[in-house]
């Protein structure tokens, strides 16, 4: 990437050019679920919202979500969707673990608030909650074993 402001973050430019990237290669006609990763301090919502909106109104994506994102800006673009008659968001995608618990305050009730269902990353803590392991170990465990652990 280059200091071309078009080549990042939630621009109308950058969404329209990576969704027909991801279809290419991805071999399909549509996205199940679109989401764009933290907010874009350069581009205003509403013109995410109007490209994602677009986008679902070709058919090449089926609905929207947000990930990382702060209560406040969920709230911010879920209100724009709504005065302008764009598409929601109806995911958002969160940290959370019993590590880092601190969604449960705003995000979570937001998202309830919204309708949105919420898609966790890093349960397990980024590897600290799943115990002492070690690659050598899983590789002498038999196949069936390796498979339900």
């Amino acid at each position: 990437m280059g200091d071309d402001p078009n080549q990042r973050g939630n621009s109308r430019r950058w969404i329209m050019t990576e969704v027909e990237n991801s279809l290419r290669r991805l071999q399909t006609d549509h996205i199940d679920l679109y989401q764009i990763h933290r907010p874009d301090p350069d581009t205003d919502i509403e013109e995410t919202l109007s490209a994602l909106s677009d986008l679902i109104h070709s058919g090449k994506v089926r609905a929207i979500g947000s990930s990382t994102m702060p209560a406040s800006d969920i709230v911010e673009a879920q209100w724009v969707a709504e005065r302008r008659g764009l598409e929601r968001f109806r995911t958002e995608q969160p940290t959370y673990s019993i590590l880092s618990r601190g969604i449960e305050a705003e995000v979570l009730p937001v998202a309830q608030r919204y309708g949105m269902g919420t898609l966790v990353w890093s349960p397990l803590a980024k590897g600290m909650l799943t115990g002492p392991s070690s690659a050598g170990a899983l590789r002498r465990r038999p196949v069936s074993e390796r498979a339900a652990a």
